[in-house]
Parts: C-alpha cells; sequence; structure tokens
C-alpha cells in the first residue's frame, strides 16, 4: 500500500493506492506529492517520474519526503523491483484526513 501526502510533513490531502500486483505495471498522475508512507508488495516498487524527461525517484520502504523536484504533477508507476528501505526517522505527524483512493 502507498499513501502520497500533498504536503511534505504528512498532512494535508491524502492518495492511497492499494495494489495487489505490479504486473503488468500500473500508472497514474498526481495533482501533487509532498511526502509518503509506503509498504510495498515483495518484488514491487513505487517509482515517481518528474516532469523532466529522464528523471525518476524510487519511493524507499517507508515513510519518506518527496524532493522538490518530484513534488508538482508527477507521474507515478508500480512496477517489478527491488524497493529499498527508508532511513530510520522519527515523526509525531498525525494521519491526513480525507485520505482518497486511487486504483
Amino acid at each position: 500500500m502507498l499513501v502520497l501526502f500533498a504536503n511534505p510533513d504528512f498532512t494535508g490531502q491524502a492518495t492511497k493506492l492499494r495494489y495487489t500486483t505490479c504486473q503488468p505495471p500500473l500508472s497514474g498522475r498526481l495533482a501533487r506529492a509532498g511526502s509518503f508512507d509506503h509498504q510495498p508488495l515483495t518484488g514491487c516498487q513505487a517509482v515517481l517520474l518528474g516532469t523532466q524527461p529522464g528523471t525518476s525517484l524510487v519511493l524507499c520502504a517507508g515513510r519518506g519526503v518527496v524532493p522538490p523536484a518530484f513534488r508538482r504533477s508527477p507521474s507515478l508507476r508500480i512496477q517489478p523491483g527491488v524497493t529499498p528501505a527508508c532511513a530510520a526517522q522519527r515523526s509525531t505527524h498525525p494521519r491526513a484526513k480525507g485520505v482518497s483512493t486511487w486504483h
């Protein structure tokens, strides 16, 4: 499962993606992505495709902040691959309200 929050502090509108496979790859476009909570399926990875040609970011497993270059109108692709673990970080941010689901 992947939850993408609009803001880099794990707040704001959130998009929840529950996927059961990454084969064939799934893709879609997002309005904003500031931070994420990602619990990937084994053998799958979530990749943000930047607005500049050839730019991409594999989201780590756990919670993380999306770099500024990937925050506005990124495309998202769920595909086969290895997902690295996020660096450990302590967070006290509450869960976002109004989570919408993207399939």
